[in-house]
């Protein structure tokens, strides 16, 4: 059969039915695509734009600091708190 012949095959109300709806689900599914990545777009340059909220305490990093007697390993010494032998 060549390309000719199959061409003049007109197709059924069947065939043509479903070409329609299967090109409705896709358009569907392309714009339900756009909407997401717009609403994301949207999102992510408001979460950027948005200041920066100050923290409850000004120097953070104190918290976490060594005290200044501390040894450079931080094992326990003979004399800290419990004395192991």
């Amino acid at each position: 059969m060549s390309i000719v012949a199959i061409a003049t095959i007109a197709p059924t109300e069947r065939q043509v039915a479903a070409l329609l709806l299967a090109i409705m689900l896709l358009a569907l599914v392309v714009l339900a695509i756009l909407v997401v990545l717009r609403t994301g777009r949207t999102m992510k340059r408001r979460h950027l734009e948005r200041p920066a909220e100050p923290t409850a305490s000004s120097d953070v990093w104190q918290m976490h600091k060594l005290p200044d007697d501390a040894d450079d390993d931080g094992a326990p010494q003979k004399g800290d708190i419990t004395d192991f032998q």
